[in-house]
C-alpha cells in the first residue's frame, strides 16, 4: 500500500499524466500540487521539462474555472462598494486611501486610478511625478492628503531608509 502511494504523488513526472490533468481535466497547477503533495512550482518544472503549455490567464479563468463562477455579490457587498465609490470618481479603499478616477493621467493603474495624495504632490511640483517617487504621510494616516502631511521620496528605497532610522532613532526622543 506504501508503494502504491508513492507511485501516485509521482506520476505529475509523466508527460502524458500530467498534460491529461491539466488540459483535459482542467485542473489548475496548484490543485494537482496539492493532490500530488508538492508544490505548485515542482508542477511547473514538470510541465516545463516536459513542453506542456501553460494557459493563458484568460484562458484559466474562463467559464466554471473562473472563482465567481456562479457566485453573486450580496446585497449587503453592493452596498458597501456603492458607499465607497463616490460620484465623484473618487474611492475609498479599505485602508482609508483614496483613488481617483482619471484614466488618461500617464500613471494610472490599469483600472484607471491614481492615488489622490500622488495628484496632490504632483499639484504641488507643477509637473508628474515618476513612477518609482513615493509620496510619504508624515503622520502615516493615509486618508490625511493635506499639502502639509505629505512629504516626496526619490525612490522606496530612501523611503524605506527614512522608516528604519525614524525606528532606530526613536527610543532616543523624548516624549512628555
Amino acid at each position: 500500500m506504501y508503494i502504491q502511494k508513492i507511485h501516485v504523488h509521482k506520476q505529475y513526472r509523466y508527460k502524458h499524466w500530467l498534460e491529461w490533468e491539466y488540459w483535459g481535466l482542467e485542473k489548475s497547477a496548484p490543485v494537482i500540487a496539492k493532490e500530488c503533495g508538492i508544490t505548485k512550482h515542482a508542477i511547473h518544472y514538470w510541465m516545463e521539462k516536459h513542453g506542456i503549455p501553460l494557459r493563458t490567464i484568460s484562458e484559466a479563468k474562463q467559464g466554471k474555472l473562473h472563482p465567481w463562477y456562479g457566485r453573486r455579490h450580496t446585497e449587503e457587498t453592493k452596498k458597501k462598494m456603492s458607499d465607497l465609490m463616490r460620484g465623484d470618481g473618487r474611492l475609498i479603499q479599505g485602508n482609508g486611501s483614496i483613488r481617483h478616477y482619471i484614466p488618461d493621467h500617464p500613471h494610472a493603474d490599469c483600472s484607471g486610478n491614481v492615488f489622490e495624495h500622488r495628484l496632490i504632490m504632483e499639484h504641488e511640483l507643477g509637473r508628474y511625478l515618476e513612477p518609482l517617487e513615493v509620496v510619504h504621510h508624515i503622520d502615516r494616516d493615509v486618508s490625511n492628503n493635506n499639502p502639509e502631511n505629505l512629504r516626496l521620496f526619490e525612490c522606496n528605497g530612501k523611503h524605506s531608509t527614512f522608516h528604519h532610522n525614524e525606528k532606530r532613532y526613536a527610543k532616543y526622543v523624548t516624549t512628555g
